[in-house]
């Protein structure tokens, strides 16, 4: 009880220093009604209603929150050349205010695509898979490229995040088993050539909404131009997927940790091919994303999940 009194009363404070920083930066005309949805530690987030339409404001907390600014503007002025396309959009900014480091984001209609997944037939699914992997090959614009491969920065960062958690034993020797087989295929992909290009960076149903009514898939939280390798957007979308299906069907048969059918229907979007040669990048970042999700949330009720899938990842032949 205490703790929930002391997170109203923080929410409270956090939601009237938002309040004073809109009238520092908009004046009589910025968002009205406005709610907080969450104060985290990177930024605070919240709806309200700005000249006749629904926003979400974020604040961040940033170092450097007038360049982080800069950074999506320059993103979402990009994405707006490209968007709306074929059904698919992007949630645009729609005003800025960088001395106070908040952004106003049209809010995208709908409801998150795992919920629109949750369940549905599998023709539907594999449509809305598709919807996404179009999204993602659309945001590429003229970017994709060859490049280069560092697979043990990647190695690096999942290791100092494992050192970072307090792991149950059982999940430091299935860290310890990824973080191996990871490196012992990143030694055989290094250098590349590797399908990279500009990328959300945090492609997942949580970012995305489905809107049945006008059949148009929108995405969001898009912060600024991230030229990665496509197999990381592929991998996040594709792991938080096999996440939502497991929920309903825990015994679902999995290749590489997800759902064989989400992967053949994402690789299979013009823009995201993957040949035989490239396969085995994909294979990198699905078990990375799979360590990652059970770092993030070891104590989470789903956390049987990401074991399952991790133990899948490493008893599936590798990709050749």
């Amino acid at each position: 009880m205490i703790g929930l009194i002391r997170r109203a009363s923080e929410d409270r404070k956090a939601l009237t220093s938002l309040r004073s920083a809109l009238v520092d930066g908009f004046g009589a005309n910025g968002p009205k009604a406005v709610r907080l949805i969450k104060d985290g530690p990177l930024a605070r987030v919240a709806e309200g209603h700005w000249q006749g339409r629904v926003v979400i404001m974020k604040q961040f907390h940033t170092a450097s929150p007038q360049q982080q600014i800069a950074d999506m503007t320059t993103e979402h002025e990009r994405l707006a050349a490209l968007f709306p396309h074929d059904g698919l959009h992007a949630a645009q900014v729609c005003a800025t205010a960088p001395a106070q480091g908040i952004a106003l984001i049209e809010k995208a209609p709908g409801i998150p695509l795992d919920q629109a997944l949750d369940p549905c037939s599998a023709d539907t699914r594999r449509h809305l898979v598709s919807r996404a992997g179009s999204w993602l090959a659309r945001a590429l614009g003229d970017s994709r490229e060859q490049g280069s491969f560092r697979p043990q920065f990647w190695c690096d960062r999942l290791l100092r995040e494992c050192r970072l958690t307090v792991l149950s034993a059982t999940d430091r020797d299935t860290a310890s088993a990824t973080l191996e087989a990871l490196t012992l295929l990143g030694q055989r992909l290094k250098n590349g050539p590797i399908p990279r290009g500009a990328v959300h960076g945090d492609f997942g149903p949580y970012n995305l909404h489905w809107d049945a009514t006008s059949q148009t898939l929108w995405a969001f939280d898009i912060q600024r131009t991230s030229s990665l390798p496509l197999a990381l957007d592929m991998a996040g979308l594709l792991v938080a997927l096999s996440e939502q299906v497991q929920r309903q069907y825990p015994d679902c048969a999995l290749r590489l940790g997800v759902l064989p059918e989400d992967s053949a229907t994402l690789v299979a979007v013009r823009g995201l091919e993957h040949g035989p040669s490239e396969l085995p990048y994909l294979d990198f970042f699905l078990g990375l994303r799979l360590l990652r999700s059970l770092i993030k949330k070891h104590k989470h009720p789903h956390a049987p999940i990401f074991r399952r899938g991790l133990i899948n990842w490493l008893e599936t032949p590798r990709c050749h």
